[in-house]
């Protein structure tokens, strides 16, 4: 994905994993492309039960939202809340993310 005015944002949360292709459209809209809601059961209270559920959850939601935009995802906005959570602003690369699951 090499388009810079294409957005990817994922969603974790208790029950579900949520994510979401954009186009920028100027320098206030977004243009929704596609969307994908996968269920999920590997968190508990919003802290992280089972990684394997949830990794699972989160490459089915990716998959189905590149299926339905045509394209390729190679960064994404991670949104976690919770009051345990912490945050820091940085960027970083996970190469596994977008890497079929062995």
């Amino acid at each position: 994905m090499a388009d810079a005015t294409i957005i990817v944002a994922i969603d974790v949360g208790t029950t579900k994993i949520c994510t979401i292709v954009g186009k920028k459209i100027g320098p206030t809209n977004l243009q929704v492309k596609a969307y994908s809601v996968v269920s999920c059961d590997g968190l508990k209270k919003g802290n992280v039960a089972d990684p394997a559920a949830t990794e699972a959850a989160i490459r089915a939601s990716i998959s189905e939202v590149e299926r339905k935009a045509g394209l390729s995802i190679q960064s994404v906005y991670v949104g976690v809340t919770g009051t345990h959570v912490a945050f820091e602003n940085r960027s970083d690369t996970l190469n596994w993310a977008g890497e079929p699951a062995l």
